[in-house]
């Protein structure tokens, strides 16, 4: 693990690596470059630099211009979307006021066999998640749903799934 971080007048250039496994269990890996600054004596924005993404032990590429700007009871998300070779998709927006809608698009069944090793089970398929959170600062009506049309459990025939969760406070 390695966490950097230079401070300048009016900003703080970070980066954070992280990895663990090996070839006989899940391997994950994190690496992250990216900027901290104040916009206003309340607020501050974060954007990550482009092309210095790792996550899952693969390259992503970063949108340019993206930035999540928080403070004084406010979030803001800009153009924050992050895409790797295997046409994977993850998406951060902002919802209402103050929430935010993770999404992680074209994503493999095959990440449960990464992490729960449970040799009579055998995932594949594709699949799209999307959690929300309707106020990040509260943390409440928190909402997820997981889509697939190809979930495919020890070679069967492909089944669609539609799961969705819902928890209001």
């Amino acid at each position: 693990s390695r966490l950097v971080a230079y401070v300048y007048d009016e900003e703080v250039k970070y980066g954070f690596d992280y990895a663990r496994g090996n070839t006989n269990e899940f391997y994950y890996a994190l690496s992250i470059d990216g900027v901290l600054s104040p916009l206003d004596s309340v607020r501050f924005q974060t954007s990550i630099s482009a092309n210095t993404l790792k996550l899952l032990a693969e390259n992503w590429q970063v949108s340019p211009d993206n930035y999540i700007r928080f403070g004084d009871g406010n979030i803001e998300v800009n153009n924050f979307i992050l895409t790797d070779l295997e046409q994977r998709v993850i998406t951060l927006n902002k919802v209402g006021q103050n929430g935010i809608k993770l999404g992680l698009q074209n994503f493999s069944f095959g990440l449960i066999d990464s992490f729960w090793r449970y040799e009579p089970l055998d995932f594949k398929g594709k699949f799209s998640l999307y959690m929300e959170v309707q106020d990040l600062y509260q943390l409440n009506d928190l909402s997820a749903s997981l889509r697939s049309d190809s979930l495919i459990i020890n070679e069967d025939a492909p089944r669609q799934i539609n799961l969705d969760f819902l928890r209001k406070i």
